[in-house]
């Protein structure tokens, strides 16, 4: 099992999150970004190009690089969401 334990600038951002119907557009241009910059990166997107073209679509590499990465913004965003949802919910 991981540890989802939030990190410091996690807990900053608990700490200062307004949790209402109004910051629901923040968030969503804030996990669009997230996928643009960390996950649909350009080099995804040409392996996903490249064997499109190769007749193998769905087959691409993720580096090393991008997993620890992406680990990392995954476990972030699920505490976050994890705070969040409770207060919508209110």
């Amino acid at each position: 099992m991981h540890d989802l334990t939030p990190s410091p600038m996690t807990l900053r951002s608990i700490e200062t999150d307004v949790v209402d119907d109004d910051a629901i557009d923040e968030w969503l241009s804030h996990h669009a970004n997230l996928a643009r910059n960390f996950v649909y990166t350009g080099d995804l997107g040409k392996q996903v190009l490249d064997g499109r073209r190769e007749g193998k679509p769905g087959r691409v590499r993720l580096s090393r690089e991008y997993l620890v990465a992406a680990r990392s913004i995954a476990r972030r965003q699920i505490n976050l969401t994890g705070y969040r949802i409770p207060g919508l919910l209110r």
